[in-house]
Order: C-alpha cells, then sequence, then structure tokens
C-alpha cells in the first residue's frame, strides 16, 4: 500500500519537473521554430496557464498541508518566471523581457495558489475534523 502512495507522489514530482522543462523550452526557444497559433492574448494566456499547471502540479507533488509551503511554491514560480523573462531577454535573438508576461505568469501562480489551497488543502481539513 505504502508503495503505490509513493508511486502516485513520485509521478506527480516527475511530472512536476518535466512540466518546468516544458516551460524552461518553450520560453527559450526561438519564436520562429514554434507553431503560430492565432487568437487575442494567446501569448499572456499561455504564460498563465503554464504557471497555473506549475503549482498545481508541485502543489500535489510535494503535498505538504501547510500553507505556508504552499506560499513558497508561489513564490518559486514567480520567481522563476521572471528569471526566464531575463533569459529571453539575455540568451535569445527572436524574444525580448516583457512585464506583462511576468504578470501573467505570477497572475497563473497566485490563481493556482488559491485553487489549490481552496480545493485541495481544505478539503483535506474538513475531512480531519
Amino acid at each position: 500500500m505504502r508503495t503505490k502512495h509513493l508511486l502516485g507522489r513520485n509521478f506527480f514530482f516527475f511530472l512536476s519537473i518535466a512540466w518546468t522543462g516544458i516551460i524552461f523550452y518553450l520560453c527559450l526557444a526561438e519564436s520562429s521554430s514554434l507553431p503560430k497559433i492565432a487568437f487575442p492574448l494567446k501569448d499572456k494566456i499561455v504564460h498563465f496557464f503554464f504557471y497555473f499547471i506549475f503549482v498545481l502540479l508541485f502543489a500535489i507533488s510535494l503535498k505538504k498541508r501547510k500553507t505556508i509551503f504552499l506560499r513558497r511554491i508561489l513564490i518559486f514560480a514567480i520567481l522563476l518566471g521572471l528569471l526566464i523573462e531575463f533569459m529571453q531577454e539575455m540568451y535569445t535573438k527572436s524574444r525580448s523581457f516583457d512585464w506583462f508576461d511576468v504578470l501573467s505568469n505570477a497572475i497563473g501562480a497566485a490563481v493556482g495558489f488559491f485553487v489549490v489551497n481552496y480545493f485541495l488543502f481544505s478539503k483535506q481539513k474538513i475531512k480531519s475534523h
């Protein structure tokens, strides 16, 4: 029984690491090598989605019941988004730093934080009482 529990947690941890790699790749790849999708604000929606999922996956994989731990995931996500924006400016030719991308990243991470805190952790608190 314990093996199944650890396997599930490890699965989400490896999925979290893979998701982080996907974020790095897609954000640092030359934009000409990525598929073109035409709809309004697609870039900002993608940034929101990247960091929303990032927080969800890490919160599930590192499932601690303390809100302080979840806050650390949130802060890490925001700092990671900021770091990637600086890396885009310094290391790519077709991308540049964009404060609105940083804002989209932060909003996605914050919404992920509130979703996890409300739906995942509040249900655990209710079950434990």
